[in-house]
């Protein structure tokens, strides 16, 4: 009898734990509000968060069931994640599931445009909202974005461990 499936739960949700603490951490940095365009706003993290979400999960899909399950396990951690965020801004019990229910539609679009869309006329439509945004700074983060993608294929992420390239001009 194989007990291994009866602890597989635990290591896909320390897994989960970690990969999103490193997306958070790499979300955060400070060279994409200061100089790559992206408002400091509730918006503009989520945006951040979303993007970073979406090449972890990404990799993850290409890791088979295990990867899946791990990727399944970090999305419903990120959405609660962001529920308890909400809360503790203020927004009320019962616009707090609406918000959140916006937030992942707004997941689910950011995700297929970055997988089908160019790159560069997705980060404008998404991560800057079509605002004007010098191209050069577009392109600065759509090469971060390649770079991350390359980098993420050469890491199996299964075990929560993920290394992020620095950030342009880091």
């Amino acid at each position: 009898m194989r007990l291994n499936h009866l602890f597989r739960p635990s290591v896909r949700k320390t897994a989960a734990v970690k990969l999103y603490q490193k997306l958070v951490e790499a979300a955060r940095n400070p060279w994409f509000y200061r100089h790559g365009g992206v408002a400091d706003s509730l918006d503009g993290r989520f945006d951040m968060i979303a993007l970073h979400a979406w090449l972890v999960m990404d990799r993850l899909a290409a890791e088979g069931e295990e990867g899946q399950a791990i990727a399944q396990r970090l999305f419903d951690l990120m959405f609660r994640d962001l529920d308890r965020s909400l809360r503790e801004m203020g927004v009320g019990d019962l616009g707090v599931p609406k918000r959140i229910r916006a937030m992942m539609e707004a997941f689910y679009g950011r995700a297929r445009a970055y997988s089908t869309d160019d790159l560069k006329a997705a980060l404008v439509r998404n991560l800057y909202r079509s605002a004007e945004i010098d191209s050069e700074i577009v392109a600065s983060v759509a090469d971060y974005v390649a770079r991350a993608r390359e980098a993420l294929r050469e890491q199996s992420l299964v075990q929560g461990e993920v290394a992020f390239p620095p950030a342009p001009g880091a």
